[in-house]
């Protein structure tokens, strides 16, 4: 176990029994960084994989400025992102 886990001991065990509660059309998992990767960056996976989602699941221009929201109000949203 890396020294970054420590305050987390016992954390895979919980996820694995709270996982098992879920309904079988929904099995999450939970994904470990690889061995290899130096520690420093384990520190900063789970910012990097949100980082990494974001941009594809906010690809271009789909993304809500204040300057947007401001001008236009909440209706930018349904315009901007459906």
């Amino acid at each position: 176990m890396t020294p970054c886990c420590v305050p987390f001991s016992g954390f895979e065990e919980r996820f694995e029994k709270e996982a098992n509660l879920c309904s079988s059309a929904i099995r999450p998992s939970l994904v470990k960084p690889p061995e290899y990767m130096p520690e420093n960056l384990t520190n900063n996976s789970a910012w990097m994989g949100g980082a990494i989602l974001a941009k594809v699941v906010f690809p271009q221009n789909q993304h809500v400025t204040k300057a947007d929201y401001d001008e236009t109000g909440p209706s930018i949203i349904h315009r901007k992102c459906f």
